[in-house]
This record gives C-alpha cells, sequence and structure tokens, in this order.
C-alpha cells in the first residue's frame, strides 16, 4: 500500500470507527451540497491565476454521510477564456479530490482531518497531480476562529499554516439574508528552497441571498501576499456563487 493510499484509509478508518454501531444502516443521513463560482481570478494562498480581469468557473459538489463525520468532495477550477489560444489557460485546469472526518471535540471546538489529491490534467508527465494532508481546530462563537496546517507531500514537499476568522450577520428579520465576512493570514513552513516566510493576508465579504431553492452569494475579496508568492503582491477579485442544499 502507498502512502496516498495510507493516509486516506486512515481517515476513512477514523470516520468509521465514529458511528455507532446499533445504527440501522438505512438511518445513515446523506447530504448533499452544490455551488459554482465564477470569479474574476483564481486566488489560492496568495497566488493569484488569470487576473486581467478573468473569468473563473469553480464547481464544487459535496456529499455528507449524516453523523459519521466524514465528508466527500470534488472541485473543480477553469478559465473561461484564452482556451485553445498562444494565450492558453488550460494549464490552471484542476480538479480536487477531498475525504474529510470531522469531529466535535466539546459544543463549541471541532477538530478536522484530511486528505486532498489535487489533480491537473493539462500539465506536463511528473505535475499532473500532488496530494496533501490536513489537520484543523475550529471554534463557535462570533468570530468562529479556526486554525489549519496543510502538508504537501507530493509535488511541493512544504507545509503551509493559515489562522482566520469567518463570522457571519444575519441583515434580515428572519435570518434568511446573511453577512458573510473571513479573513485568514498564512505562512508557508519548509517551502523548498524557499524556506519559512509570510504566505499571504486575505479577506472577503459575500452576502447571501435566497432565491427558491438555492442561494446567490455576491462576493469580493483582497489579497496581500509576499514577494515570493505573487510578484504582484496584491490582488482584488470578485464574483457570484451559486448555492443548492439538500
Amino acid at each position: 500500500m502507498n502512502h496516498i493510499a495510507r493516509a486516506a484509509l486512515l481517515v476513512i478508518t477514523l470516520g468509521v470507527l465514529s458511528v455507532p454501531t446499533s445504527a440501522p444502516a438505512e438511518k445513515l443521513d446523506i447530504s448533499v451540497d452544490a455551488s459554482i463560482d465564477a470569479l474574476s481570478g483564481y486566488v489560492w494562498r496568495g497566488f493569484v491565476l488569470g487576473a486581467d480581469p478573468a473569468l473563473v468557473l469553480q464547481p464544487s459538489l459535496t456529499f455528507g454521510f449524516g453523523e459519521s463525520g466524514l465528508s466527500l468532495n470534488v472541485w473543480g477550477s477553469f478559465f473561461g477564456m484564452d482556451r485553445g489560444t498562444p494565450k492558453s489557460l488550460d494549464e490552471a485546469d484542476e480538479l480536487d479530490f477531498t475525504i474529510d472526518y470531522t469531529r466535535a471535540v466539546n459544543e463549541s471546538v471541532s477538530i478536522s482531518l484530511g486528505f486532498i489529491e489535487y489533480a491537473f490534467p493539462s500539465l506536463a508527465a511528473g505535475t499532473k497531480h500532488s496530494e496533501e494532508v490536513y489537520g484543523a481546530l475550529a471554534a463557535g462563537g462570533p468570530l468562529a476562529p479556526s486554525l489549519t496546517a496543510y502538508y504537501d507531500f507530493g509535488v511541493a514537499d512544504a507545509m503551509y499554516l493559515t489562522a482566520g476568522v469567518a463570522p457571519e450577520f444575519p441583515l434580515n428579520e428572519d435570518g434568511s439574508v446573511t453577512l458573510s465576512l473571513s479573513g485568514s493570514v498564512g505562512a508557508f513552513l519548509s517551502n523548498g528552497g524557499a524556506g519559512n516566510h509570510f504566505g499571504n493576508v486575505t479577506v472577503s465579504a459575500g452576502v447571501g441571498i435566497p432565491a427558491g431553492a438555492f442561494t446567490i452569494t455576491p462576493l469580493a475579496g483582497f489579497t496581500y501576499a509576499d514577494d515570493k508568492v505573487n510578484i504582484d503582491n496584491t490582488a482584488f477579485w470578485g464574483g457570484v456563487s451559486f448555492g443548492w442544499s439538500k
């Protein structure tokens, strides 16, 4: 069994052990969450792709498995412009697969473990995929703080640490319209030849508006990054997210 399989098996095993053996199988509640974001740029840990502005589409599909704490996510990103031309953005295409196990420590704190398989269909052999594991602590309360450590043991062989907050505020009486804010600061640890260094600060805001079975969220954000991450240092981005859940 290779190291990728071991990491995935560890998360799966922890989730299976958390399911009460006395619970009938038919009571397993499977939730489904889907969304698609249309953004002016792909911003990831301070890296900015296609900012001119661009048009990047990022669909996501998540399955949650009741009280087991397990969830599976498939996430994609591709640019809707400059495809098949000398300025082709095909190499930025990405498809990620994530398995996550989240367990409550107490009423206000939870811990998460996960594994991510990154796939890049248009890149050259040897860089078509990378693997990452992560661990996170999250707390409730008005600010909803979190701390997450990622370790890429595939292509990058690097660790990324990020801390953030994500408060939400109702904007109407029934709470159906919400203002979501987020802020995070990240740092790279043992990042290859670059060593340890500051990564980025990112802030964003979005307003979730219900529309029948869907939620439409206009959003905007700003990222400031270290020169080693993004030579342009700063980037503004925005767009709209369409979400659905069952």
